[in-house]
């Protein structure tokens, strides 16, 4: 943990054991760290169903003061996938954990290298009845709902 609050505002940039311990994974999700085209990224493997995915705990700073999240996804097959992004905050975490109640984003990624900016001030208005506290979120998902098998590669993941 020493290692994500000095390196805070990157979130995980996937090239590291320790790196690798903070990410969490469900049981039909599969990770492993390696290059691609001589980048370090997570391959993510999601064997299909609901919501399998990967989650990395974001409690190593406070994102207020920053402008964009931003992180890249690589694709390797010739379909466009479709990711969903949730970012989670403690008041969320702590009650009904309704979809309404944190920040969702339908990610499109198209074959290759695709790189997402989300401005933070999107991440604060996320919920529909409050702002997201940027002082505390707990958690950064990527998942994929009601896919079949696929594989993506995701690196970088920081503020700025």
């Amino acid at each position: 943990d020493a290692l994500m609050f000095q390196q805070f505002p990157v979130i995980n940039q996937f090239n590291s054991f320790a790196e690798k311990d903070r990410v969490r994974t469900d049981q039909r999700a599969r990770i492993l760290f390696t290059k691609v085209e001589n980048t370090s990224a997570m391959a993510v493997e999601l064997q299909g169903g609901s919501y399998t995915g990967i989650a990395i705990p974001g409690f190593y700073g406070d994102w207020n003061g920053y402008n964009e999240f931003v992180f890249d996804i690589f694709n390797p097959s010739e379909a466009i996938l479709s990711i969903a992004l949730k970012i989670t905050d403690a008041q969320h975490d702590k009650g009904p954990q309704g979809y309404s109640h944190r920040f969702n984003r339908r990610l499109v990624v198209n074959p290759g290298w695709n790189s997402y900016v989300i401005p933070v001030q999107q991440i604060r208005q996320g919920p529909e009845d409050r702002p997201l506290d940027l002082s505390s979120i707990r958690y950064v998902e990527w998942f994929g709902s009601n896919n079949p098998h696929f594989l993506f590669y995701l690196r970088n993941a920081q503020l700025r």
